[in-house]
């Protein structure tokens, strides 16, 4: 198998992952509002929602997350960059 044919394999790889991580965020983001929603509409108790959220988010604040998937999306830009030029070389 070629360099050539690698790195455009591993760019497809990176695309993936960041679909994924975008996928992730708004799924976060999807449960959070999902679970205000119900706290706020008296479907669950402000313990229960507090309970939920810690769980769903396994202890870390949101935005902790949030900065987790944005910094792997950055990440994977930069190395499909850095594929590119060496399939443009």
């Amino acid at each position: 198998m070629s360099s050539l044919h690698n790195y455009r394999k591993a760019k497809e790889e990176l695309h993936r992952q960041i679909a994924l991580a975008k996928e992730t965020k708004a799924r976060i983001r999807e449960t959070l509002s999902l679970l205000h929603n119900n706290y706020l509409n008296g479907l669950i108790t402000e313990s229960v929602y507090n309970s939920k959220v810690s769980e769903f988010l396994q202890g870390k604040p949101a935005e902790e997350w949030y900065t987790i998937y944005d910094n792997h999306i950055e990440e994977c830009h930069f190395n499909i960059h850095k594929y590119n030029e060496k399939i443009n070389e």
